[in-house]
């Protein structure tokens, strides 16, 4: 049950906070994607629980103890456990750049104490643990290769669904990315004879509005070719540039009780649908362990370290991901053209 208490002033400067943190950002930092925000408002809120909604004004150190004390005894719904050490050090750093806000734009609370403040600081063994990671498992290409090639394609749903699966291996995007891909997003680079899933952030939702180029990798033919029958089906039926590569189908019936497939020009609704309706039925059908389709870049990472040149590729493969890469970066400012290099690396890549 949502806690429905609230404390009037506190709202109001909340409000003024997730504003700034949307529009223009706070500590000379870029502004915050609504994701973050509504973690900042979900720390902030719990910290109004702890302290049973009292001023933010009166905010001293004994708050910062309350809170840390409700926080290590919070239980996880989700797993009848005490929460992460990560959502612990993480609601303890929102709520500490909050107060810090507060005393340092808002003369009403410019009496707030820094060093009550730094009370919601964690200790470095907690940091570590909220920052260790353990093995993530990720599937054998050959297997997820096996997944896809298993998937029909008599129907529309078909042939998009295992575009779909195909496009998430050879190009690992988020899924946000594959949710908002437009037809023009499927480009052949005459230059690098390579094709690629162009993300360029005005059009499709990338992290951090990055504009990514990401060429195919491998020379799985089939593979490729399930993504490009797919564009080229869409266009055949009339859909244009800046429409979703990837629409909504709605299904029907005629009247003669034959199913029917209507393509639509709208969003497949969710990331968690295509998640729960379109990969985890495909790997079941193959009696293939699901995992995340974020995986697949485990996958293909751990695939690049057994074959010729395994840094370069792992440095190309991660460019190709949309990492910030400091190395790419380099060679990018001195090599003649490091895109024409990684187009390469990405074409040779031997997936199977």
């Amino acid at each position: 049950m949502i806690d429905a208490r609230y404390n009037e002033q506190n709202e109001v400067v909340k409000y003024q906070f997730f504003q700034e943190l949307a529009q223009c950002g706070i500590d000379d930092k870029e502004p915050r994607d609504i994701k973050t925000i509504t973690q900042y408002m979900n720390a902030i809120h719990e910290f109004e629980i702890a302290t049973n909604f009292k001023d933010f004004i009166n905010y001293d150190l004994n708050f910062a103890l309350d809170f840390k004390e409700h926080l290590s005894n919070k239980i996880s719904k989700k797993t009848g456990k005490n929460i992460s050490k990560s959502l612990y050090v993480h609601y303890l750093k929102y709520n500490k750049d909050f107060f810090e806000w507060l005393k340092k734009e808002k003369k009403e609370y410019s009496k707030l104490n820094q060093k009550d403040i730094n009370y919601l600081k964690t200790n470095k063994n907690d940091k570590n643990t909220a920052l260790a990671t353990g093995h993530q498992e990720s599937n054998l290409v050959k297997d997820i290769l096996i997944v896809i090639r298993n998937m029909p394609d008599s129907t529309p749903i078909q042939m998009r669904n295992k575009a779909i699966i195909s496009l998430c291996l050879i190009t690992c995007p988020r899924i946000k990315a594959l949710l908002t891909a437009k037809i023009c997003s499927i480009r052949y680079f005459e230059e690098y004879e390579a094709w690629a899933f162009d993300q360029n952030p005005k059009l499709v939702d990338t992290k951090r509005r990055k504009h990514i180029v990401s060429f195919f990798v491998g020379q799985c033919q089939d593979i490729i070719d399930n993504v490009l029958n797919w564009w080229n089906l869409l266009k055949e039926k009339g859909f244009k540039s800046d429409d979703y590569l990837f629409p909504r189908i709605d299904s029907s019936f005629d009247s003669n009780g034959k199913s029917i497939c209507n393509l639509t020009k709208d969003k497949i609704v969710s990331d968690s649908w295509i998640r729960s309706s379109i990969f985890k039925p495909a790997f079941k059908a193959s009696d293939v362990k699901y995992l995340c389709p974020h995986s697949f870049r485990h996958s293909l990472a751990r695939l690049a370290r057994k074959q010729l040149k395994p840094t370069d590729l792992l440095i190309a493969l991660s460019e190709n991901d949309g990492h910030k890469n400091n190395i790419a970066v380099l060679l990018s400012s001195y090599a003649v053209d490091y895109m024409s290099d990684r187009s390469k690396l990405m074409k040779d890549f031997k997936l199977e």
